[in-house]
Parts: C-alpha cells; structure tokens; sequence
C-alpha cells in the first residue's frame, strides 16, 4: 500500500488551526471530526487546537492508501489524478473512485504529470463499467442511468453500450 510521505502540520492563525498536508484521501476523516474546508487557504481548519491535534495525529497513526479519479490521458489510455499527492512509485496499488461511488484498486505502470495540486499516474487497467444502483427494473429504459433512450444493447441505450463494450 502506498502512502502519502508529505508530514501533516498544524499552522495556528488567529482562532484557526489549519491541518496542513493532510492528503485528498484523508477528507472524509476530517470532515466526520468536524474540520471545515478553508479554499483560500486550500487546507482544512479547526477551531480548537486539541482536536487539530487529535486528527493529525490519527493521521499519522492510520496511513491513508492514496485515492484518485479515473482520467483519460492525452495517449486516449486511462489512468489516475491522484488530488493533494506529492510522491507515488511505480508499481504502487491505489484506489479509484467513481463520481458515481464505483471505486477499485489499480497499480500504478508509470507517472505522466505531477504538479503542486496532486499526480497523474497511468494504471494497468481502464475504468470498470459504471453501473447504477437503481434496480434495473423497466426494460425499455437504459440500465446504466435509466435515461428515457430505448435500450436496444443488452439493456444499454446506444451511449451507454458504446461506453460499456468499447475497448
């Protein structure tokens, strides 16, 4: 499992204690400890200094696998937009996650851009299909988002099938 290698900090500004460092992956940790979101700033805050103290070290304690978004490359391959990474290897296993809430592992095959908001990396394998989680229970309509277009392949609408079976 690869982790995140930046240190989390806290900074105290005025009655603000921002968690500085803290990885893309690590939002919903810091969101369930109350922590807010500051965008300016571009790192989480709270406003007691124990309970920044608490989560930071939590963090620490619990390394977080790092987590991304499927993105397709300028090659027309697929890979990964690690959010907030600062270093990956090749080789490493990450965890992808949907829009839609679909997520799976990959392992990464090599590094394509990194810049100050986080990685893009290529992965041995493309994005899963997309299913919904609406039961699939009128057959006329598309099973993959239940748009009205009639489902003509396999219960797919023509977008859908296209996205679903192409290679």
């Amino acid at each position: 499992m690869t982790t995140n290698t930046t240190p989390i900090t806290i900074e105290h500004h005025g009655r603000r204690h921002y968690i500085v460092g803290a990885p893309f992956s690590a939002r919903e940790r810091l969101k369930n400890a109350g922590c807010k979101w500051d965008p300016e700033r571009r790192a989480w805050w709270s406003g007691s200094a124990e309970k920044a103290a608490a989560v930071v070290e939590s963090l620490a304690a619990a390394p977080l696998m790092l987590e991304g978004r499927p993105v397709k490359l300028a090659d027309d391959s697929w890979g990964v937009r690690l959010i907030g990474a600062s270093s990956v290897d090749v080789g490493a296993t990450v965890k992808v996650s949907t829009a839609k809430g679909d997520s799976w592992q990959t392992t990464v095959t090599a590094i394509v851009e990194s810049d100050a908001n986080g990685i893009t990396v290529k992965t041995t394998e493309r994005p899963r299909a997309q299913t919904s989680s609406r039961s699939h229970s009128d057959p006329r309509r598309c099973r993959e988002h239940g748009c009205s277009a009639p489902a003509v392949i396999r219960g797919y609408c023509r977008q859908c099938a296209f996205d679903e079976f192409d290679n």
